[in-house]
């Protein structure tokens, strides 16, 4: 019993639930990979938008996989996933050099996360076989070396736990996959094994605090949500009591400002409204009565009249309608005659009999109409002598 006994006796792993990410610019393979982690070998691909979940068994251990996207506008997302993982796998496209800038500057904003520095870190040299396929004239693929230092990850900047391995993702139907895959994949799972204790603790803790966060928010969310719809009620309420002090406006109209608007005046009634149209009506009547009137003298005026009676035939009375005509001819009076005035001059005015004869009223065509005065009758003396 001198210790050969003692391999028998040897612990075996405990089983672990380990949660990784794979991390990368779009088209680097990661899909691919997974596929081949999962044994679909030659199953079709497509870019990820959003994310895949899978969930595997290495020896003792499950693994849960995220296979997150690479677009440019979809990397986001990558920080609500790294509280709750225990190490991460950063896939390359060892045949395009021209993007290990921005491979380098997406995995620098990772690492930036406190939630995943100093985690367990794997780099994968993808599509190593790229310069066969494409012939000789293409460039050779980086190595696993050229590949970190693509990435910024060599010298003072290297993480502590961290590998680099060059794999070929793609696997045909029939074939055997690359067997580079599986040696980092279980130095991967062994790192993080013999850190357990503290990594899980610190996972743990994190995903707690994450998930604190996040329900937090949603709160605050929900609370601003609801001030805001609080607000949309009171403004609406307003606007129907505005719409209703204003008599009956629409109750859907939206509020102009915060501040309660001054009460409009109020709008007459019916009877009112019917009143002052009636007056209105009367006026316009009178005032057109007013001027057909007016039209009526001056055309009237304007007839043409008949010749001036003989002064030694008096004129008879007129009878009511020729009187009414004489009284409108009135303003049109021309001056009497010589002999006319100078007979005035000699008699008293009240011994002139005027009176307008039928002739004048009547108009004849061709002169004016006129005033005809009577001629006044000679004085006498007593005894009915004409004077000299």
């Amino acid at each position: 019993m001198d210790g050969q006994c003692l391999p028998f006796f040897r612990r075996r792993p405990k089983a672990r639930r380990m949660t990784f990410v794979l991390l990368g610019l779009d088209g680097a393979g990661k899909t691919t990979l997974l596929s081949t982690l999962k044994a679909e070998y030659g199953a079709p691909t497509s870019a990820t938008f959003g994310f895949n979940r899978e969930v595997l068994r290495r020896g003792p251990h499950t693994l849960e996989l995220f296979d997150l996207g690479g677009g440019r506008n979809i990397r986001r997302i990558w920080r609500a996933y790294l509280a709750e993982v225990h190490a991460a796998l950063f896939v390359v496209d060892a045949a395009d050099r021209g993007r290990g800038p921005e491979a380098a500057a997406a995995l620098a904003e990772a690492l930036a996360d406190a939630h995943l520095a100093g985690k367990p870190l794997l780099v994968l040299a993808n599509k190593q076989d790229a310069g066969a396929a494409d012939g000789a004239a293409a460039a050779a693929p980086m190595t696993a070396e050229e590949a970190l230092a693509a990435l910024g990850l060599c010298g003072a900047a290297r993480p502590a736990r961290l590998s680099a391995a060059c794999c070929v993702a793609r696997t045909d139907a029939g074939g055997a996959p690359d067997a580079r895959i599986e040696e980092a994949l279980e130095w991967l799972t062994a790192t993080v094994a013999k850190g357990w204790p503290k990594l899980s603790a610190r996972v743990k803790a994190e995903s707690a605090a994450a998930r604190a966060e996040e329900q937090q928010r949603k709160r605050c969310a929900r609370r601003r949500s609801a001030a805001r719809q609080h607000a949309h009620a009171r403004a609406r309420a307003r606007t129907r009591a505005h719409a209703r002090a204003r008599g009956g406006a629409h109750e859907s109209e939206p509020a102009a400002s915060t501040q309660l608007p001054r009460a409009a005046p109020e709008s007459p009634s019916p009877c009112l409204c019917r009143e002052r149209e009636e007056r209105t009506r009367k006026a316009k009547e009178e005032r057109q009565r007013e001027e057909a009137e007016a039209e009526a003298a001056a055309a009237l005026a304007a007839a043409p009249a008949a010749a001036p009676a003989s002064p030694a035939k008096e004129a008879a009375p007129a009878s009511p309608p020729k009187a009414a005509a004489a009284a409108a001819l009135t303003p049109l009076a021309v001056k009497p005659t010589a002999a006319a005035a100078a007979s005035e001059e000699s008699s008293s005015p009240d011994a002139h009999a005027q009176a307008v004869s039928p002739a004048a009223a009547k108009g004849v065509a061709g002169g004016p109409a006129v005033k005809v005065f009577a001629a006044a009758e000679e004085p006498s003396l007593p005894g009915g002598i004409p004077a000299d």
